[in-house]
Protein backbone atom coordinates (compact mmCIF):
# COMPACT_ATOMS: atom_id res chain seq x y z
CA UNK A 1 0.00 0.00 0.00
CA UNK A 2 1.03 3.19 -0.75
CA UNK A 3 2.59 5.20 2.05
CA UNK A 4 0.28 7.68 3.15
CA UNK A 5 2.21 10.44 3.37
CA UNK A 6 2.62 10.52 -0.61
CA UNK A 7 -0.61 12.42 -1.20
CA UNK A 8 1.01 15.67 0.87
CA UNK A 9 4.41 15.00 -0.60
CA UNK A 10 2.92 15.49 -4.17
CA UNK A 11 0.88 18.00 -3.21
CA UNK A 12 3.83 20.11 -1.89
CA UNK A 13 6.02 18.82 -5.18
CA UNK A 14 3.20 20.29 -7.28
CA UNK A 15 2.87 23.76 -5.41
CA UNK A 16 6.61 23.95 -5.98
CA UNK A 17 6.68 23.02 -9.37
CA UNK A 18 3.80 25.71 -10.03
CA UNK A 19 5.94 28.87 -9.03
CA UNK A 20 9.28 27.42 -10.48
CA UNK A 21 10.59 28.94 -14.30
CA UNK A 22 13.86 29.53 -15.49
CA UNK A 23 15.18 32.43 -17.03
CA UNK A 24 18.91 32.24 -18.73
CA UNK A 25 20.80 30.12 -16.54
CA UNK A 26 18.71 30.34 -13.17
CA UNK A 27 18.13 27.07 -11.70
CA UNK A 28 14.75 26.07 -9.63
CA UNK A 29 15.51 26.16 -5.85
CA UNK A 30 13.13 26.04 -2.72
CA UNK A 31 14.07 27.14 0.72
CA UNK A 32 13.79 23.23 2.15
CA UNK A 33 16.05 22.25 -0.74
CA UNK A 34 19.82 20.68 1.39
CA UNK A 35 22.65 23.05 0.59
CA UNK A 36 25.34 21.20 -1.63
CA UNK A 37 27.80 19.01 0.70
CA UNK A 38 31.76 19.36 -0.92
CA UNK A 39 31.22 15.99 -2.69
CA UNK A 40 28.60 14.88 -5.06
CA UNK A 41 25.34 13.10 -3.24
CA UNK A 42 22.38 13.16 -6.34
CA UNK A 43 19.96 12.61 -3.16
CA UNK A 44 20.53 16.05 -2.14
CA UNK A 45 21.31 17.90 -5.35
CA UNK A 46 21.50 16.99 -8.55
CA UNK A 47 25.26 19.38 -10.11
CA UNK A 48 28.23 18.34 -9.36
CA UNK A 49 29.34 21.54 -7.68
CA UNK A 50 30.96 24.42 -9.30
CA UNK A 51 29.56 22.47 -12.82
CA UNK A 52 27.20 23.76 -15.33
CA UNK A 53 24.02 22.05 -15.17
CA UNK A 54 23.68 18.69 -17.03
CA UNK A 55 26.79 17.13 -15.76
CA UNK A 56 25.85 14.58 -13.20
CA UNK A 57 25.04 11.00 -13.70
CA UNK A 58 22.21 8.92 -13.58
CA UNK A 59 21.22 6.14 -12.14
CA UNK A 60 19.43 5.50 -15.65
CA UNK A 61 18.96 7.05 -18.77
CA UNK A 62 15.10 7.74 -19.44
CA UNK A 63 15.03 8.00 -23.28
CA UNK A 64 10.97 9.31 -25.26
CA UNK A 65 12.73 8.27 -29.01
CA UNK A 66 10.06 9.48 -30.69
CA UNK A 67 10.26 12.87 -28.95
CA UNK A 68 14.01 12.97 -29.47
CA UNK A 69 14.60 13.28 -25.68
CA UNK A 70 16.85 11.68 -23.49
CA UNK A 71 17.60 12.43 -19.71
CA UNK A 72 19.64 11.24 -16.78
CA UNK A 73 17.70 9.93 -14.21
CA UNK A 74 18.70 10.22 -9.77
CA UNK A 75 17.39 9.23 -7.08
CA UNK A 76 15.42 11.77 -5.20
CA UNK A 77 13.66 11.59 -1.69
CA UNK A 78 11.28 13.57 0.27
CA UNK A 79 12.89 16.24 2.63
CA UNK A 80 12.21 16.65 6.64
CA UNK A 81 9.27 18.70 5.66
CA UNK A 82 8.08 15.58 3.45
CA UNK A 83 8.47 17.33 0.39
CA UNK A 84 9.64 16.20 -2.68
CA UNK A 85 11.01 18.43 -4.94
CA UNK A 86 12.56 17.68 -8.54
CA UNK A 87 16.02 17.73 -9.03
CA UNK A 88 17.68 21.18 -8.94
CA UNK A 89 18.89 20.39 -12.09
CA UNK A 90 16.09 21.18 -14.75
CA UNK A 91 17.85 18.42 -17.58
CA UNK A 92 18.17 15.53 -14.70
CA UNK A 93 14.88 13.28 -13.82
CA UNK A 94 14.41 12.29 -10.33
CA UNK A 95 13.22 8.79 -9.34
CA UNK A 96 11.08 8.53 -5.84
CA UNK A 97 13.39 5.88 -4.26
CA UNK A 98 10.75 5.02 -1.26
CA UNK A 99 8.71 3.38 -5.09
CA UNK A 100 9.29 0.40 -7.18
CA UNK A 101 12.61 0.71 -9.31
CA UNK A 102 11.98 0.85 -13.17
CA UNK A 103 11.67 -2.65 -14.59
CA UNK A 104 10.27 -3.85 -10.76
CA UNK A 105 7.67 -6.64 -10.97
CA UNK A 106 5.64 -4.77 -8.67
CA UNK A 107 4.24 -1.63 -8.02
CA UNK A 108 4.98 2.23 -9.39
CA UNK A 109 8.04 3.65 -10.61
CA UNK A 110 7.78 7.20 -9.87
CA UNK A 111 9.90 9.49 -12.08
CA UNK A 112 9.28 13.41 -11.53
CA UNK A 113 10.87 16.34 -13.96
CA UNK A 114 10.83 19.51 -14.58
CA UNK A 115 9.25 21.36 -17.97
CA UNK A 116 10.34 24.75 -17.99
CA UNK A 117 8.72 27.30 -20.33
CA UNK A 118 11.27 29.12 -22.88
CA UNK A 119 14.04 26.73 -21.39
CA UNK A 120 15.14 23.56 -21.53
CA UNK A 121 14.30 20.62 -19.16
CA UNK A 122 14.16 17.06 -18.96
CA UNK A 123 10.49 16.87 -18.78
CA UNK A 124 9.78 19.40 -21.53
CA UNK A 125 8.20 16.91 -23.90
CA UNK A 126 6.70 14.76 -21.70
CA UNK A 127 3.33 16.54 -21.74
CA UNK A 128 3.17 15.36 -25.87
CA UNK A 129 3.66 11.78 -25.50
CA UNK A 130 0.54 9.68 -26.48
CA UNK A 131 -1.02 6.39 -26.11
CA UNK A 132 1.34 3.31 -27.70
CA UNK A 133 4.56 5.66 -27.35
CA UNK A 134 7.64 4.04 -26.23
CA UNK A 135 9.51 5.03 -23.34
CA UNK A 136 12.76 3.18 -22.24
CA UNK A 137 14.45 3.52 -19.23
CA UNK A 138 17.96 1.82 -19.70
CA UNK A 139 21.32 1.74 -16.93
CA UNK A 140 23.73 -0.88 -16.26
CA UNK A 141 20.68 -3.34 -13.96
CA UNK A 142 17.72 -2.62 -15.95
CA UNK A 143 16.70 -1.90 -20.38
CA UNK A 144 13.03 -1.95 -19.47
CA UNK A 145 10.58 -0.53 -22.60
CA UNK A 146 7.30 0.78 -21.33
CA UNK A 147 3.95 1.22 -23.75
CA UNK A 148 2.05 4.90 -22.68
CA UNK A 149 -1.26 3.88 -21.38
CA UNK A 150 -2.82 6.92 -20.43
CA UNK A 151 -1.49 10.36 -20.36
CA UNK A 152 -3.62 12.83 -17.92
CA UNK A 153 -3.60 16.48 -17.06
CA UNK A 154 -5.35 17.68 -13.73
CA UNK A 155 -4.79 20.44 -11.22
CA UNK A 156 -2.54 19.29 -8.40
CA UNK A 157 -5.22 19.22 -5.95
CA UNK A 158 -6.46 16.39 -8.16
CA UNK A 159 -2.97 14.64 -8.27
CA UNK A 160 -3.07 15.02 -4.49
CA UNK A 161 -6.61 13.75 -4.02
CA UNK A 162 -5.83 10.43 -6.92
CA UNK A 163 -1.90 10.00 -5.52
CA UNK A 164 -2.76 6.97 -4.42
CA UNK A 165 -4.39 5.47 -7.23
CA UNK A 166 -2.19 7.02 -9.21
CA UNK A 167 1.43 5.87 -7.79
CA UNK A 168 0.22 2.86 -6.10
CA UNK A 169 3.00 -0.02 -5.21
CA UNK A 170 0.50 -3.14 -5.08
CA UNK A 171 -0.15 -2.96 -8.92
CA UNK A 172 2.01 -4.73 -11.52
CA UNK A 173 4.78 -3.03 -12.41
CA UNK A 174 4.29 0.03 -14.50
CA UNK A 175 6.33 3.78 -14.90
CA UNK A 176 5.01 6.49 -13.63
CA UNK A 177 6.06 10.09 -15.08
CA UNK A 178 4.79 13.42 -13.83
CA UNK A 179 6.08 17.13 -15.04
CA UNK A 180 4.41 21.06 -15.00
CA UNK A 181 2.18 22.40 -17.86
CA UNK A 182 -0.29 24.94 -18.37
CA UNK A 183 2.00 28.17 -18.19
CA UNK A 184 -0.10 31.02 -17.89
CA UNK A 185 2.52 33.41 -18.16
CA UNK A 186 3.09 33.54 -14.34
CA UNK A 187 3.08 29.99 -13.26
CA UNK A 188 2.56 26.12 -13.58
CA UNK A 189 -1.16 25.48 -13.16
CA UNK A 190 -1.67 22.11 -14.06
CA UNK A 191 0.47 18.38 -13.45
CA UNK A 192 0.35 16.02 -16.28
CA UNK A 193 0.76 12.34 -14.90
CA UNK A 194 1.88 9.31 -17.49
CA UNK A 195 1.55 6.35 -17.25
CA UNK A 196 3.24 3.42 -19.15
CA UNK A 197 3.15 0.02 -19.05
CA UNK A 198 6.24 -2.94 -19.68
CA UNK A 199 6.42 -4.64 -23.17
Amino acid sequence: MLPWLLAPVLLALAAWWGMSRLDGAERPGAASTPEPSATYDPTEQSAVPGEPVGTAEGRWTLQLPLLGTQAPVIEIASDADRVLLPPRDPLLAGWWLDGAAPGAELGSAVVVGHAVEGGEAAFNTVARLRPNDNVLVSGPDVEQWYRVAEVETMSPADLATRAEELFAQDVPGRLVLVTCADWDGTAFRSNVVVTAMPT
